[in-house]
């Protein structure tokens, strides 16, 4: 649902969470939202932005330590094997990454701390805003980089791990046949599985 407004999180909990928020930059996100005729891209960067705020409302009332990364998914390497518009949005030194330069390092500095010294992290909300809707929808891609920012981040005691996945349909790439639709979607399903099971 677009409406932001319902997003409650965290209301008693104090425990630390590491939050990766994947989102979809695919073409149809320029599609208008039929009830508010907000683009869905819009809608989706006020939501995300309002869940971000939830976050940082609750570590200032807590001084829970919460981190927050961003990535995005659209093009996959059958264009041009340029990965265009799919990578990290967001870094700590306030950088964006493309898929395909991604190393262990860029990974390592993807979670950001949510409270900065004037209020919201702006490396955050700079790559929520940076979402452009342009090309394919590889999900794959999206939960693989969830998974590898895991990976390298060691485990605390007590620090809780969420993915919010958000997007607006099938996992596809342009021109993709019934079976490699099929095939998408079975590497998003097992890339899902892993970060359930493994992190």
């Amino acid at each position: 649902k677009s409406d932001s407004k319902n997003i409650k999180i965290l209301s008693e909990k104090t425990k630390p969470v590491d939050v990766i928020l994947v989102l979809d930059q695919s073409g149809s996100m320029t599609e208008t939202l039929s009830s508010n005729r907000k683009t869905k891209r819009d809608a989706l960067v006020e939501c995300a932005n309002d869940f971000v705020n939830e976050i940082y409302e609750n570590a200032v009332a807590t001084g829970a330590q919460h981190r927050v990364a961003v990535v995005g998914f659209s093009y996959s390497d059958y264009n041009g094997g340029n990965y265009k518009n799919t990578g990290i949005l967001a870094t700590n030194n306030g950088s964006s990454v493309n898929y395909k330069s991604l190393k262990s390092s860029h990974y390592a500095s993807a979670l950001i701390p949510v409270v900065a010294a004037n209020g919201i992290n702006a490396n955050i909300t700079k790559g929520i805003n940076s979402v452009v809707a342009d090309g394919a929808t590889s999900a794959h891609l999206g939960l693989e980089m969830a998974n590898n920012i895991f990976a390298v981040t060691a485990k605390e005691a007590g620090r809780e791990r969420i993915v919010l996945f958000i997007t607006d349909g099938t996992p596809t790439s342009w021109g993709e046949e019934t079976d490699l639709v099929k095939t998408t979607a079975a590497k998003a399903i097992t890339e899902a599985y892993e970060l359930k099971n493994s992190h």
